[in-house]
């Protein structure tokens, strides 16, 4: 027959937020990470990967920095386009540097690679730390540029911004580096993970540490 109070008590959690409410928040928010995976890959197929890469991370920043918030995007596939259409122009035009300077360094990466001797370590390892400071200042510009403070900045103060912010916060870019390397790992291990969620999971650790990095600094008002 069952307990008709337990009933009682599981309908009324239910009804007042409780763990399956919840359960099936979070459950909404993981699958949400994967959503934004693959719109970032389509997002940067869309702009031929050159022009697609910078709007496309805006794009899943934005959408990102909503699902830390109680009011995450309900419909995110129409939010990212807009948000990659919206952000195409001035993404590209204020970015191109990253795109050139990406491109550089995956061509000296693949010189690196085809010679031999102890000095090839060192220099790969340089050129990866080169890319890591990149690629986290990329993570700044990209979540500045949707901002008001960084729709009304010149590209040289954006830049000068996200350049620095890496350098200054060595506890946040640790933590970043570190939290890299082990979803690196991770995706080794199980490479379904990267294939699923590695985009979205990367971008959502830019934001948040990003975000609250550029608050703390006060150059943001950001929520």
């Amino acid at each position: 027959m069952g307990d008709p109070s337990l009933s009682r008590r599981i309908q009324g959690a239910d009804s007042n937020g409780g763990w399956s409410h919840v359960a099936m928040r979070w459950l909404g928010r993981v699958t949400q990470v994967v959503e934004v995976s693959i719109l970032w890959v389509l997002g940067t197929l869309a702009g031929g990967v050159v022009l697609g890469w910078l709007p496309a991370s805006v794009a899943a920043s934005e959408l990102l920095h909503r699902l830390l918030t109680p009011e995450p995007s309900d419909r995110p596939i129409a939010d990212f386009f807009s948000l990659w259409r919206r952000h195409f122009q001035r993404a590209n035009a204020v970015g191109w540097p990253a795109t050139a300077a990406g491109l550089i360094l995956l061509l000296d990466v693949w010189i690196l690679l085809g010679f031999r001797g102890a000095w090839v370590a060192v220099a790969l390892l340089a050129t990866l730390l080169v890319g890591a400071w990149l690629t986290l200042a990329v993570g700044y510009l990209v979540n500045l540029l949707p901002l008001p403070e960084g729709a009304t900045a010149s590209a040289g103060s954006l830049w000068r911004t996200s350049l620095t912010m890496p350098l200054v916060s060595a506890g946040h870019t640790v933590v970043w580096l570190v939290c890299v390397v082990s979803l690196a790992v991770v995706v080794w291990v199980y490479p379904l993970v990267g294939v699923l969620a590695g985009p979205g999971l990367v971008t959502l650790l830019t934001t948040w540490l990003t975000r609250r990095r550029l608050r703390a600094a006060g150059i943001t008002a950001d929520v």
